[in-house]
């Protein structure tokens, strides 16, 4: 098997996630860079992948309990959903801790896991803007070993999380139309 292509980042590569068409990932570094990339690309003659956009830091930003967020299918969106200043061990998750990244189907949503916390940050490709939406604090006791996304496009698209705390968790993603302006 052939390598097709590097995603070079200036400080190193902590997580990676590929959308489901296959024409774009986005990677994280080690500082907290964001990059989206175009990998629609010809490989087999080593044209390089494309940055696209970067955003430094756009897992720190905070989320306002204003804007659109993701609940668990069997229960209420208010007891899950907090403010992440409330919680100094969750604002320090999402910068240092982060072990996941996937796309939401459609490609709109970018999931990001970090310990036992999930965050959702909406991608606007033609603003060149990545930032939080929605947070979901302690989702498992225990860190999330496990993110499903399934791939089809539904009028109710949920993901798949499980951690040693034998509680598999299905959730909602966070519905766009009531955070776009």
């Amino acid at each position: 098997m052939e390598k097709a292509m590097d995603l070079k980042t200036s400080q190193g590569t902590k997580c990676v996630a590929i959308s489901a068409d296959n024409r774009r990932c986005v990677t994280l570094d080690k500082s907290g860079l964001l990059t989206l990339w175009n990998i629609d690309v010809r490989y087999f003659v080593s044209e390089d992948p494309k940055p696209l956009f970067s955003v430094d830091k756009a897992l720190e930003a905070s989320i306002s309990l204003s804007s659109s967020s993701g609940k668990n299918a069997s229960q209420s969106m208010n007891e899950d959903i907090q403010e992440e200043e409330e919680d100094p061990v969750v604002r320090q998750a999402f910068p240092n801790h982060v072990s996941q990244l996937a796309f939401s189907p459609d490609g709109k949503i970018l999931i990001c896991i970090a310990g036992c916390h999930i965050k959702f940050l909406q991608i606007e490709e033609n603003k060149k803007k990545i930032f939080p939406i929605a947070l979901i604090r302690y989702a498992h006791q225990r860190s999330i070993d496990t993110l499903l996304v399934p791939q089809q496009i539904s009028s109710s698209p949920f993901i798949l999380t499980a951690a040693l705390d034998s509680r598999p968790q299905l959730w909602h993603l966070p519905d766009l139309s009531a955070s776009s302006s």
